[in-house]
């Protein structure tokens, strides 16, 4: 008899539930992820697994788009910039939907010089003063800060 008495009880309540109103749409804005992608000269080296570093990234960013390309606004921004050497990266594709696969072309197209170095603390800085500021950034290296950065003027934390 115990167990009759409190299953009309969460019966009752069961039911209230399941009659409540109906879930209204949200407004959804999918995050802007920008991809800050090392396009610097190491990336020509070749992996153990027979790849350069420059295939292995643009493969990691293809499982990506595949995974979930819908899911966000991606944008590409690689280092260095235009000029080479220690010029912070620029953005290649703005943060958009449906970027996927003008991501991918971009970076099969991308041709690596001999002589680019890594300014990647430059670039993060301007990836984080950027008008359209990204949510996330996936940033994909194989090295270190290789660029001095100007500290001149730079807060003292």
């Amino acid at each position: 008899m115990r167990f009759k008495s409190l299953l009309l009880p969460a019966l009752i309540g069961l039911g209230f539930g399941l009659s409540s109103a109906p879930a209204l749409a949200q407004d959804c804005n999918p995050p802007k992820i920008l991809f800050v992608m090392d396009a610097s000269s190491s990336m020509n080296q070749t992996t153990t697994g027979g790849m350069t570093k420059w295939e292995a990234v643009q493969s990691a960013a293809h499982a990506v788009f595949q995974a979930h390309g819908a899911a966000a606004r991606y944008g590409l921004m690689t280092f260095p910039g235009a000029t080479g050497g220690c010029a912070a990266g620029d953005v290649l594709v703005s943060m958009a939907p449906d970027t996927g696969s003008t991501i991918e072309s971009t970076l099969a197209a991308l041709n690596i010089p001999a002589d680019n170095a890594t300014p990647a603390g430059q670039t993060l800085v301007k990836a984080s003063q950027l008008s359209d500021l990204p949510d996330y950034v996936i940033f994909m290296t194989d090295g270190w800060q290789f660029c001095d950065i100007d500290t001149t003027g730079a807060p003292v934390c």
